[in-house]
């Protein structure tokens, strides 16, 4: 059995694969890097969560909302020049524009958007990665005892 925020995971990869300038290279979790010939890419995981308790006491009445960071990073080998910063503007379109066309993951969540974007480049002698990192704010219901399903 998975935990809740595993399911939202595996349900924003599957709404990610396939987008145009990443293909098939959709990873779950923090993906070690990859060789230059593997960009661009996605990495899809889970970061910080908050929950509070909305309804009932004790742990077995107790429903919890939980505030999920999900985060989208993609990597590409180019960066610090305008074609860099164009495919990863490419890529942030394509991320954003997916996860809208479904904001309940296929019923893994209540809710999620964009809370933050943050593009980056790395030039370091011949070795060049550009990043752009997506931050979604994901909102979900589970039982306090029963974190595999999502209410």
């Amino acid at each position: 059995m998975l935990h809740a925020r595993r399911a939202i995971v595996r349900a924003a990869k599957a709404a990610l694969a396939g987008l145009p300038a990443v293909g098939d290279r959709v990873y779950e979790g923090l993906a070690e890097p990859k060789p230059a010939t593997s960009t661009p890419y996605l990495a899809v995981y889970a970061r910080p969560e908050n929950s509070a308790p909305i309804a009932g006491k004790g742990s077995t009445a107790r429903t919890l909302q939980r505030q999920l960071t999900l985060e989208i990073l993609g990597v590409t080998a180019e960066a610090g020049t305008a074609a860099g910063d164009a495919l990863l503007d490419q890529i942030a379109l394509e991320v954003e524009t997916a996860l809208a066309g479904d904001p309940t993951l296929g019923g893994t969540c209540r809710d999620l958007y964009l809370a933050r974007t943050d593009p980056t480049a790395r030039v370091e002698g011949e070795h060049r990665a550009g990043r752009i990192r997506l931050e979604f704010t994901v909102i979900y219901f589970t039982a306090a005892n029963a974190p595999a399903a999502a209410l």
